[in-house]
């Protein structure tokens, strides 16, 4: 692979004169401060270098490789783009793209796939629609640089330090997004589709009738997605995404002949989000977004990963998706927030804002992507958390921000959350950025 990466490199550079090149870099700063009893401090230093080379009048080659240094102790270094990038007109009306190598690769709403991964991904363009269609492959991205945990063998890989890959699946989609087909309004359907690449040998198998928590199964999972997006009047702008999801997994229940075993099951989960924001005219740029979601989830799961204890499992599952909250980071999936948030620009190069988020359980037990909750407990409210940030951009490759939140689990005796963990949970973040 090293071989095959550096030939690549040395083709597409020498393909074009020294004078065609450009190359630049980055130095990044990162800190997070954690309380959630414990007192935790995160640091991380990222060096990235990048080149980029023009192919053709349409086509660019991309490149970018980081070393990067935390507190855990951990050295890392990471090829973080290898692409061939570009879109060229086809007649008057249409334009077609490619990209392909190493990107980051995602669906519209980002509800659930948006992740680094090896592959393709063609794009065919016109006046009112626009298609996409292409496929990544995640085995080959370093584990520390990636985010996907949709198994318990996933779950057990990211702590054993002797795997350094990510988990092998693919993921495949296609997309088609319509261009005011209503007016003022956009309409795109994705269909997205995971599929798990783990050998077969070893793995927990149907019949067996011991339940265990150190080993696991397959897990392969579907998604259609529906969003609607648009103006409802001037400075009033809305967004909605629906959609359900299918898989197959390893549940842990009754046979035909009464014995309690590992069953290959369907899931069938579904997730709904939808904001409302208003941009205020004036020179403060003032924005006010109020968002909620909700996904389904599974009351008789014991856990996020193959917990699951019922003939259909019904907990929305993400590939690899946005998570919700600065201090809460949770990811979709027997889980319903209600949010808002509002952004100020007071000068040029300054931005502020101010959030604050409910947190819910879908039903009304199972688990949920939030730490302390006891899945069989019942009690649906959560916690809520409040958070604030600044971003201040004095010169273009020169950029800071630090936010802060606070998130307040729900003390009740009878309400889902364990007793150890219902006092306030902080995080403070910052972030220093220098491109040269």
């Amino acid at each position: 692979m090293k071989q095959l990466t550096l030939l690549l490199v040395l083709l597409s550079l020498a393909a074009q004169p020294v004078r065609s090149l450009d190359w630049g870099g980055s130095l990044t700063g990162f800190g997070s401060l954690n309380r959630n009893g414990d007192l935790d401090f995160f640091g991380e230093a990222t060096t990235a270098a990048w080149i980029t080379a023009p192919l053709s009048d349409n086509f660019v080659f991309l490149t970018q490789g980081s070393v990067v240094v935390s507190s855990d102790p951990l050295v890392t270094a990471d090829l973080d783009l290898l692409v061939v990038d570009g879109l060229a007109p086809v007649g008057e009306r249409l334009a077609l793209g490619v990209t392909a190598g190493r990107f980051t690769f995602s669906e519209f709403s980002r509800l659930v796939f948006s992740h680094r991964g090896d592959g393709i991904l063609f794009t065919a363009g016109g006046q009112r629609a626009v298609t996409r269609l292409g496929a990544v492959y995640t085995g080959l991205l370093l584990k520390p640089n990636a985010d996907i945990t949709l198994s318990r063998l996933d779950e057990l890989d990211d702590q054993d330090d002797d795997e350094r890959l990510a988990p092998r699946r693919l993921i495949g989609m296609v997309e088609l997004a319509l261009i005011e087909p209503l007016p003022r309004t956009d309409i795109t359907v994705s269909v997205i589709a995971q599929q798990d690449l783990r050998d077969q040998t070893g793995l927990i198998e149907e019949g067996e009738t011991t339940p265990t928590d150190a080993n696991g199964g397959r897990v392969n999972t579907q998604y259609a997605l529906l969003g609607v997006d648009g103006s409802i009047a001037p400075r009033w702008f809305y967004r909605l995404v629906g959609g359900v999801q299918t898989g197959q997994v390893l549940s842990f229940f009754e046979d035909d002949f009464g014995q309690p075993a590992y069953q290959e099951t369907r899931m069938l989960g579904w997730i709904a989000n939808g904001e409302v924001r208003y941009l205020a005219a004036g020179p403060l740029a003032t924005s006010v977004a109020v968002s909620l979601l909700s996904s389904s989830g599974d009351a008789d799961a014991l856990s996020l990963r193959e917990g699951y204890r019922s003939e259909r499992p019904t907990q929305f599952l993400p590939v690899a998706g946005r998570t919700i909250g600065l201090v809460a980071g949770a990811a979709p999936g027997n889980l319903s927030t209600t949010s808002i948030e509002v952004t100020v620009r007071p000068v040029l190069g300054l931005q502020t804002s101010l959030s604050a988020i409910a947190f819910f359980r879908t039903a009304d037990g199972g688990p949920v992507d939030l730490a302390g909750v006891n899945t069989e407990a019942s009690g649906r409210y959560l916690g809520s958390e409040a958070s604030a940030s600044v971003t201040v951009r004095p010169l273009s490759d020169l950029g800071a921000s630090i936010a802060a939140g606070v998130l307040l689990p729900n003390h009740a005796d009878s309400g889902p959350i364990d007793s150890l963990s219902r006092d306030p949970r902080y995080t403070v973040q910052a972030l220093v950025s220098l491109s040269f």
